[in-house]
């Protein structure tokens, strides 16, 4: 998941919820552990979202590794052009 931790998530989802707190943007009345529990979860979501994609298109070009292996084609610049067009055509914002 995009390199970071779990406890990185944590640390940012208190974080977070810190700065809207001392923000007063709003009160919180329930558990603050849920709280943070949901904002760790819509980050971790939001992180692997690019990992799948990532993924994706790695099958995707895995069909030209010939091509890639004799220099006919660069992998770096096929993988961008592909994942650029999914981004575009999947209104994935990243």
């Amino acid at each position: 998941m995009m390199h970071m931790t779990k406890e990185r998530i944590r640390s940012i989802s208190h974080s977070v919820l810190a700065q809207l707190k001392e923000q007063q943007l709003f009160d919180v009345t329930g558990s603050k552990d849920k709280l943070v529990d949901a904002l760790e979860k819509a980050i971790t979501d939001e992180l692997s979202t690019e990992d799948r994609l990532n993924t994706e298109v790695r099958g995707m070009l895995k069909q030209y590794d010939a091509e890639f292996d004799s220099g006919r084609a660069d992998y770096q610049k096929m993988f961008m052009l592909v994942k650029n067009k999914l981004v575009k055509e999947r209104g994935i914002v990243l």
